[in-house]
C-alpha cells in the first residue's frame, strides 16, 4: 500500500509490475474501509491520482503493468492527494495465493506522513509478502521485490519503512506460508532504516522471509 497522510509521496520514475498489490502485498485478503476507485489502465491511474476531488479515496489497481511516463502531469510522478491510499486489488473475503509484485522507485520521496487516519496504517512505506485481515492461512506462496534507488524515506509517523514476510491481523492464526520479500536499497537509499518481521504472528514453519540488500553507489 502507498499512502499519503498529509505528507508527500513523490515518485520520480517507477516501473511497476502488479499481481495483486502495489508496494503492500503480493497476496492480500482484506475488507477495505475507505471510498474506492478501481483503475485498470495507466490513464485511469493518472486521472484518479491527479483529481483533487479524490482526496481521502483508496485507489485500487487491478492486476497488470503500469508504466509511468515523464510526459504526464507532474513530470509523470504519482503525487497522491491528501489522505489518499494506493493499493492493489485483493480478495476481500477469499484467498490470495501465488502472486508476485515488483516495485522500483528512482529519486523518490516517501516523507512527512504524520496524520492519523482510520483504516490506514501510520508510517511511510509498508511492504508485505502476504497480508490477511479477515482469515487465517488466506495468503501463501507470494513474492514481493522492492528496489529504491536514490530515494528518501523520512519524517513519517511511528515508522519510516517496515516490511513483513507475512502479517495476519485477524483474531488468530498466521496469514499463510512461503511468502517472501526482497528489498534492495541503492545509493542514498542505503541509509533507510527498514524494520523487518518475517512473520507476525510467528510462522512455526519459518517459511515467511524478509531479505534486505544494501548496495552502495559505485564510484568511478
Amino acid at each position: 500500500m502507498l499512502r499519503r497522510n498529509l505528507g508527500r509521496l513523490r515518485i520520480a520514475r517507477v516501473v511497476t509490475v502488479l499481481a495483486l498489490a502495489l508496494l503492500a502485498s503480493a497476496g492480500i485478503a482484506f475488507a477495505g474501509q475507505n471510498p474506492t476507485i478501481v483503475v485498470s489502465t495507466v490513464d485511469e491511474l493518472y486521472s484518479a491520482v491527479n483529481d483533487p476531488a479524490n482526496a481521502g479515496v483508496a485507489v485500487v489497481l487491478t492486476p497488470g503493468r503500469y508504466v509511468l511516463s515523464a510526459s504526464r502531469p507532474n513530470g509523470g510522478r504519482l503525487e497522491l492527494q491528501t489522505d489518499m491510499s494506493l493499493i492493489g486489488a485483493g480478495g476481500e473475503t477469499g484467498v490470495a495465493n501465488g502472486n508476485s509484485t515488483v516495485f522500483e522507485a528512482f529519486g523518490s520521496e516517501f516523507v512527512d506522513n504524520t496524520a492519523q487516519i482510520a483504516g490506514i496504517d501510520p508510517g511511510g512505506v509498508r511492504v508485505a509478502g502476504g497480508l490477511s485481515t479477515t482469515l487465517a492461512n488466506a495468503t501463501s506462496d507470494n513474492t514481493v521485490s522492492v528496489s529504491l534507488t536514490g530515494s528518501k524515506v523520512s519524517g513519517n509517523q511511528v515508522v519510516d519503512f517496515d516490511a513483513f514476510g507475512a502479517i495476519e491481523t485477524a483474531l488468530s492464526g498466521i496469514a499463510g506460508t512461503n511468502n517472501h520479500v526482497t528489498i534492495a536499497l541503492r545509493g542514498v537509499s542505503t541509509q533507510v532504516d527498514v524494520v523487518t518481521v518475517d512473520s507476525a504472528p510467528p510462522d512455526p514453519s519459518g517459511t515467511n522471509t524478509i531479505t534486505v540488500v544494501r548496495i552502495p553507489q559505485s564510484t568511478p
